[in-house]
């Protein structure tokens, strides 16, 4: 997360995280947990 609000200009990852929320109406681990779960279905 460190790295990704680094190179998207984020002055931390908090705000990343609010921004993420905002865009998704989920938190990045949920969205995280999500792919994961569609990982599994795929195979």
């Amino acid at each position: 997360m460190k790295q990704i609000a680094d190179e998207f200009g984020f002055s931390d990852e908090s705000h990343l995280s609010h921004f993420f929320k905002t865009m998704r109406k989920m938190s990045p681990s949920q969205f995280r947990s999500g792919l994961k779960e569609y990982e599994y279905q795929d195979n």
